[in-house]
């Protein structure tokens, strides 16, 4: 029975949820199992059960006691066969109804016996804190011991740096300053310096500054790889919008549908690519050759390093594609 866990919720907030999913499921308790489980049709596989994985079994002596005059009775002791009918099998019983025990049973190809303890111990931890805190949210569970963070944080991550309140427009414009003849990129046609990369996404800023792009909107990016492209995603960020890859690779519904879900207000393609993608947003489709009247000084664009600088999308390999926001933080950090 799933529940929802959206919206970060305390653990009161939900148990309250799975009670209800319970008390809903057990309305439709007298329905055959065999009926469920054509009804779902889920994808069989011999190495696993068909509906779920994991199974956590609650026993309690609530029972009225069974017994035979002359004749001693007492529980059946439960005998293992050596084998697991589900990944792992959780068996808790209570016997004074207050204290749980809890033997668990683990399928030894997926887990071995170290993980299967860390397991159960990291469930007691967090039971612990429930139980004390029940009003904490879900976000709040501790679920790492202090050295296990330290692993993680310390040893594994390697060396820590501090987050920087910087933008990416800075940072290039910064390297620009510092090194205007370094070079910036390679491609067949020759180098391009930073001054050069800078001068040109500076004119392409102002050309989609003046069809309305500004902070706090998206844009569509259509273009093929090279150092137009550059210049052009750099001039996005240096309107302050943030801006959204759309490969030229990708079928033309996938593209109509990343620009929709994006919420694109300007789509800035290549010329021989802007017919390809038609919609509510203003396009913007020329050269870097017919911007070279518009001034290349930099902009001086008010950004907060918590703005919006890129719209990513997963691969929907499992479902329709999902936008992921990143900040110009999250991205300088990266870079």
């Amino acid at each position: 029975l799933r529940t929802s866990s959206a919206g970060d919720p305390s653990f009161r907030e939900l148990l309250g949820r799975v009670r209800t999913a319970d008390l809903d499921a057990f309305a439709h308790q007298e329905a055959p199992f065999d009926l469920v489980l054509e009804a779902v049709n889920p994808t069989r596989s011999l190495s696993r059960h068909p509906l779920f994985q994991i199974s956590l079994g609650l026993e309690t002596d609530d029972g009225p006691a069974f017994e035979l005059s002359g004749v001693r009775t007492g529980p059946v002791e439960k005998v293992s066969s050596g084998s697991a009918k589900f990944d792992l099998e959780f068996f808790l019983r209570s016997d004074d109804g207050k204290a749980l025990r809890a033997t668990v049973l683990f399928a030894a190809e997926l887990f071995d016996e170290v993980t299967v303890r860390r397991m159960v111990t990291v469930l007691g931890e967090v039971l612990a804190q429930v139980i004390d805190q029940p009003q904490r949210r879900l976000s709040g569970l501790e679920v790492l011991s202090a050295t296990e963070r330290e692993l993680l944080t310390g040893e594994w991550a390697g060396p820590m740096t501090d987050a920087v309140d910087s933008t990416l427009v800075e940072r290039f414009e910064e390297q620009a300053a510092r090194f205007p003849d370094g070079v910036a990129l390679i491609d067949e046609t020759g180098e391009v310096t930073y001054a050069e990369l800078n001068a040109a996404a500076n004119r392409w800023a102002r050309h989609l500054r003046s069809r309305g792009l500004g902070r706090g909107q998206m844009a569509g990016v259509l273009w093929e790889r090279g150092v137009e492209f550059a210049a052009v995603v750099i001039a996005v960020l240096k309107t302050g919008a943030g801006y959204t890859l759309l490969d030229p690779d990708f079928p033309d519904e996938r593209l109509r549908s990343a620009a929709t879900d994006a919420g694109i207000s300007v789509l800035v393609a290549e010329p021989r690519l802007a017919a390809r993608l038609t919609g509510p947003w203003d396009t913007a489709s020329c050269s870097s050759e017919q911007l070279v009247d518009l001034d290349g000084e930099n902009l001086g664009t008010e950004l907060s390093a918590d703005d919006v600088a890129c719209l990513m999308f997963t691969s929907g390999s499992t479902g329709r594609p999902k936008a992921i926001l990143s900040s110009h933080r999250n991205l300088v950090s990266t870079v």
